[in-house]
Formats: structure tokens, sequence, C-alpha cells
């Protein structure tokens, strides 16, 4: 021991306490994060090459038209009203 003095419980129970919250707010390293960014760009390239057939695809004639074309929620735009709209109204029965 550096000072000679003895700590007791209590204080080895901050001294615990402080370290551990030093670790969980330490930044995280480049190389983390450059691994972090390689992922994500991995998970748009492939998210948007497996899309990307659909772009030229027209509406199904199941229930689209109805939902989409000739809605007036969706005509609104992202408003508090349509978004609630969404999570919650039934349109054409579903």
């Amino acid at each position: 021991m550096k000072s000679g003095k003895r700590r007791g419980p209590a204080q080895q129970q901050q001294s615990s306490k402080a370290k551990l919250v030093a670790r969980e707010t330490a930044k995280p390293s480049t190389e983390d994060q450059t691994t972090f960014w390689i992922i994500c760009g991995i998970l748009v390239v492939v998210t948007l090459g497996l899309y990307a057939p659909t772009k030229g695809f027209d509406f199904v004639d199941f229930d689209d038209y109805e939902y989409v074309k000739i809605n007036p929620f969706v005509e609104q735009g992202l408003a508090s009203k349509s978004v609630a709209w969404a999570f919650t109204g039934t349109q054409v029965g579903n």
C-alpha cells in the first residue's frame, strides 16, 4: 500500500463503483468504431441490393389502390394524425 493506510469496505466499494462507471462511459476505440461503420455499410449495400429489383414493380391489385391512392391519411404525408392512423386504423377491412 502506498500511503500505509488501509481502506475500509465502504471506501473499497466506492472505488469499485467509480472504476465501473469509468469503464461504462469510456469511448469505444477507433477500431471498434471502424468495425461498426463497416458493418452498417455492408447492411445498407445488402439491403439496397435485395430490394433494388422492386423499384420497377407495379402496385398489386389486392388493396394498394385503396390503401395508397385514395387514402386521405396517406395524402396528408407524415403528420401526427396520419401516423396515429397507421398504427390504429382499419382501412378496407384490414
